[in-house]
């Protein structure tokens, strides 16, 4: 990632130049009403905070994301963050109980997250495969599809709880 990420510089664990410090040095033009909290419990935060930073930056995203066709959308818009909870955000609207253009094997249909059941998951299916087989419409399984080549075990971890907290 190039630039800036707001959410990212809010994280309460962001080090070296932070949302804070931009504050306290008046460098924003138009700073936040609010500080930037991710929405939820631990379990969820964690959720949202990692499909923000590895799949709505640079991908999953209403602006330039490469993925928009999917129409899961994982990057937490600044507004929802201070308008809204879970349910507000993007990621949980376009994920939870969304059906999915991509088919579990052996499923009738799809959805991207199915609260309580990883197995039924196609972000989490997609997320746990590895050196996928190209797909007959040139697509892969593997979730990002390029660049990795090992399992994101935390990543899997953090996601794996939030579904089955039942997503909230």
């Amino acid at each position: 990632m190039l630039g800036f990420e707001a959410v990212a510089l809010s994280s309460p664990d962001a080090s070296g130049l932070t949302m804070s410090a931009l504050l306290a040095a008046n460098l924003l033009t138009t700073p936040p009403a609010q500080p930037l909290v991710i929405p939820g419990d631990a379990t969820t935060s964690a959720a949202l905070g990692y499909m923000h930073m590895n799949c709505g930056v640079s991908c999953h995203n209403r602006d330039t994301g490469g993925a928009t066709q999917t129409a899961f959308y994982a990057r937490l818009d600044v507004s929802q963050l201070v308008d809204g909870g879970v349910r507000a955000t993007d990621l949980w609207m376009s994920g939870v109980n969304q059906m999915s253009h991509f088919l579990l094997p052996g499923a009738a249909h799809s959805v991207v997250f199915a609260p309580n059941d990883v197995d039924a998951s196609v972000a989490y299916y997609r997320m746990d495969h590895r050196d996928f087989p190209i797909l007959q419409d040139g697509g892969g399984i593997q979730m990002p599809p390029i660049i990795t080549h090992k399992l994101d075990d935390a990543g899997l971890a953090i996601v794996s709880a939030w579904i089955n907290s039942g997503c909230q």
